[in-house]
């Protein structure tokens, strides 16, 4: 409890003489940690003028308290003046702190790259000073700028030495939001099994401290790795959206969204296009729908436009069962039902496949199978075969049709599903 903290401040100042700049100072931070800024400003505003040797502090104090009262430009421009002082002055840490503070201002303005220079700079201030805290905070502010960025590589080297630092210092807060950052980059770069392992570690703190708020964002995204992984993260995820406040509804929306995916993917190896298609639509329509902030909003979005993604890329080819039509990645509908040798020889190749994935079909396998019955000298027989295996890559077969030593055969890297036909 920090009020008793305040009273006790401001009896103190009543009884000086004369008014105490570093009580004053004192008093404008409690009113901004009890989320009171406008006293903490009325209280600065007098002495801004001249504080003294307390000039830096009652200008990084004031500014905090107008950039909370949206008043943007007059905060920017106390930061600017503290950040001279302790410049001036030498004073590394509070510099640091100063830039910190400044870095958020300029987020909230939209201007990433200011925010970035500052964060940068605050970063080395903290480095030669040694405030791991500081330092480690920092690292997470400028990971969430590569993060949304798009640069995953250096966000999660920044987010990983955040949570060595977070964790060393017993930080169960921090190692918890940390963690939860770390665990969703995971998912966006496509690694749920470490994502998992991430998120149970950022759960746990989190638990351990009551951080509702941020213990729904990690449990979401954990229900999206156990999916990923095989388990079943559904019934997490509505516990979560349960636990969510209003302000994170689109971010569970989004969860829900990239959960459905792996309904999308049971749907194509099922043959159901219709149930599939429907699935993506709807997850489309939604990132187009949802707002950008906020800041949640724009990674988790970005998480979700990473699974659709990887869902297209392993989409593979859909092959009718008869050799009728087939069905290219991009969803070009090819059709054989008048080709019948190109079916004749597409049917054999995927029967081949499905029963024993990666063993080829002899030159004589497949003249068998596209001119059954026919006796053709061999010379003239295999110039047949190449034409036709030509028309079929031609048509669209070519990424999938291999020829090896052996004969041929249908990659086996090559997801294949069995479609409705329609």
């Amino acid at each position: 409890p920090l009020d008793p903290h305040l009273q006790r401040l401001v009896e103190l100042d009543r009884k000086l003489a004369d008014r105490d700049l570093e009580t004053q100072c004192a008093i404008a931070q409690l009113h901004l940690v009890l989320g009171e800024p406008e006293p903490a400003w009325r209280r600065l505003e007098a002495i801004l003028a001249d504080a003294g040797p307390w000039q830096g502090r009652a200008e990084h104090i004031a500014a905090n308290a107008l950039r909370r009262l949206g008043r943007h430009d007059e905060a920017l421009a106390c930061y600017e003046r503290a950040i001279a002082h302790f410049e001036m002055a030498g004073r590394r840490r509070e510099l640091g702190l100063v830039l910190s503070n400044l870095g958020g201002l300029h987020v909230e303005r939209s201007d990433a790259e200011r925010a970035r220079r500052c964060w940068s700079r605050a970063l080395r201030c903290f480095a030669v000073e040694g405030d791991a805290r500081a330092e480690a905070v920092t690292l997470g502010d400028l990971g969430l700028l590569d993060h949304e960025a798009g640069d995953l590589e250096t966000a999660e080297r920044r987010y990983r030495r955040a949570l060595e630092l977070h964790e060393e210092l017993n930080n169960r807060r921090s190692v918890g939001i940390v963690c939860c950052d770390l665990g969703e980059l995971l998912l966006t770069r496509g690694s749920p099994i470490e994502a998992r392992d991430v998120l149970l570690r950022g759960l746990e703190a989190l638990t351990s401290i009551g951080d509702g708020r941020q213990r729904v964002l990690a449990e979401a995204a954990l229900a999206l790795a156990e999916t990923q992984t095989g388990e079943d993260g559904q019934a997490r995820l509505d516990i979560a959206r349960d636990r969510a406040p209003d302000d994170l509804s689109e971010v569970m929306e989004l969860y829900a969204a990239a959960l459905r995916l792996d309904q999308a993917r049971r749907a194509r190896q099922d043959g159901k296009q219709d149930e599939e298609r429907a699935i993506l639509n709807a997850a489309e329509e939604l990132l187009a729908r949802v707002g950008t902030t906020p800041d949640e909003v724009r990674r988790v979005g970005r998480l979700l436009r990473a699974e659709l993604e990887r869902h297209r890329r392993s989409a593979g080819w859909a092959i009718a069962a008869d050799a009728s039509f087939f069905l290219t990645p991009e969803q070009e509908r090819i059709d054989l039902s008048r080709r019948h040798v190109f079916r004749r020889l597409l049917a054999a190749l995927l029967q081949a496949r499905l029963s024993s994935p990666g063993e080829t079909l002899t030159l004589e396998d497949l003249l068998r199978a596209g001119w059954p019955g026919q006796r053709v000298m061999q010379a003239a027989a295999r110039n047949r075969l190449h034409v036709a295996l030509s028309g079929l890559r031609k048509l669209g077969l070519d990424p999938l049709l291999q020829k090896r030593r052996q004969g041929y055969l249908l990659d086996p890297a090559i997801e294949i599903y069995l479609p409705d036909r329609r």
